[in-house]
């Protein structure tokens, strides 16, 4: 079945992938390998919609349609398809039917349109015109040749792409050079070195894939590829210039400014200095001033407690003095209490040997008059018992001849005659006289 298609791209930020259910597809094959890394082809999942992203910085989307060939439609095509500005388009048609005037209608909306060797390419398979903002691809085989277009249509938006990096890098370097941020500006620099070195080259088809090879010559030429890197090219020259002069200036700016920096610095530093000199001297006299009233303060604290170690010292001699003055006295008085002691003691023991001697003179005295009542009393009593022995013999006589009952009623009678005190004091009369005759 031939169709034909037409193939709508945009340039888009990467922030509008999002939303998009996309899948990677695998990496052309024809490119060198260090470019080749550095690009990525998404497929959506839903719709023939494909994204390109060319070194993380260069974003395109892609949208596939069918169209209708006829002559009349073909204007009509090229003024809906060509509409934005901002849009590139390419045609893949799968009749060979075309003549050259119908394809610059389609291309360019009129039959102003050159088509020679500069811009076409033709071979038996394939026929390919390009101009300013789209490419027409026709297929001459009976087969589907979509996957060689697909090929030439990354060709075709990598020399976009090389074209809009090198716009976007001069703008960036516009910018950098007037907000004079020459550390963004060396940034940059090398950022555009590594990219020249790893990313650009002036045919980045591999020399085997000879078609594809031919063809990036067309679109290095027509699209001014090599005169916009050369351009940037020439840029990061005067920026390099630019960086010199700036950093020259920056350079003796910063010297100058080194130079009002030290002697700020040097100014502050001798400021801090002095007054670091000031309070030292100031903190050395402060302590001197310390010391003086600390030497001061001790040797006002010696003599007060010199004058007072005196003073104690006097008032202990004065006390030793008291108490040996004391000592002294009580030593003496002792001693004199001691003799006196022993003079009483003397006195006491010749009085008690006087009184011992008295008291033995009384003693005999009293053993002689003892003796002598002993010796009366004996007497009395020798006469006591002669006489009570008479009495009794008298007695014994009456009781004889009387006998007991008679003699005691005799007796009896007797007494009762008698007054018996009288009777008994006459008794005692009678001895007491014998004694003091005795």
């Amino acid at each position: 079945m031939h169709s034909n298609l037409s193939y709508c791209i945009k340039e888009i930020n990467k922030s509008e992938f999002k939303g998009f259910d996309i899948y990677k597809c695998d990496n052309p094959k024809f490119l060198y390998e260090n470019l080749n890394n550095e690009i990525k082809i998404y497929d959506h999942l839903e719709t023939e919609v494909k994204f390109f992203d060319f070194f993380g910085k260069i974003f395109f989307k892609v949208e596939k349609e069918n169209i209708s060939l006829e002559k009349y439609n073909l204007k009509r095509i090229n003024n809906e398809l060509t509409s934005q500005d901002n849009e590139y388009h390419c045609f893949y048609i799968s009749e060979n039917t075309l003549t050259n005037g119908e394809i610059s209608i389609l291309l360019r909306g009129s039959t102003t349109l050159d088509i020679n060797k500069k811009n076409s390419y033709e071979n038996p398979d394939i026929k390919v015109v390009f101009s300013e903002r789209a490419f027409l691809f026709i297929n001459k085989f009976d087969k589907s040749q979509e996957d060689k277009f697909e090929n030439i249509l990354t060709l075709y938006l990598l020399s976009h792409a090389y074209n809009l990096y090198s716009e976007k890098t001069m703008n960036e370097i516009i910018l950098f050079h007037k907000k004079n941020n020459v550390k963004d500006m060396l940034k940059k620099r090398k950022e555009v070195y590594s990219f020249n070195l790893s990313c650009y080259f002036s045919n980045p088809v591999k020399y085997n894939r000879h078609q594809l090879h031919n063809l990036w010559t067309y679109l290095y030429q027509l699209n001014f590829v090599n005169v916009n890197h050369q351009e940037i090219k020439s840029q990061m020259e005067d920026l390099i210039n630019l960086v010199a002069i700036d950093r020259k200036e920056f350079e003796q700016k910063e010297l100058e400014d080194q130079k009002r920096i030290s002697e700020e610095r040097y100014r502050e530093e001798k400021k801090y200095r002095d007054e670091r000199r000031e309070d030292e001297e100031k903190k050395y006299r402060d302590e001197k001033t310390k010391k003086q009233n600390y030497r001061d303060k001790l040797e006002k604290q010696y003599w007060e407690e010199k004058k007072y170690r005196e003073d104690i010292r006097a008032q202990e001699e004065s006390r030793y003095r008291e108490e040996k003055k004391y000592r002294e006295d009580r030593k003496e008085q002792e001693e004199r209490r001691l003799r006196e002691e022993k003079n009483k003691k003397e006195s006491y023991k010749e009085e008690e040997e006087r009184r011992y001697r008295e008291e033995e003179h009384l003693r005999e005295l009293e053993n002689k008059q003892f003796n002598k009542k002993a010796e009366k009393l004996t007497k009395i009593t020798i006469v006591i018992a002669v006489f009570s022995l008479f009495s009794l013999i008298g007695a014994y006589k009456d009781f004889k001849d009387l006998g007991w009952n008679k003699y005691v009623v005799k007796k009896y009678k007797e007494f009762e005659k008698i007054d018996k005190m009288k009777y008994l004091e006459n008794i005692f009369a009678d001895v007491s006289k014998k004694i003091k005759e005795l």
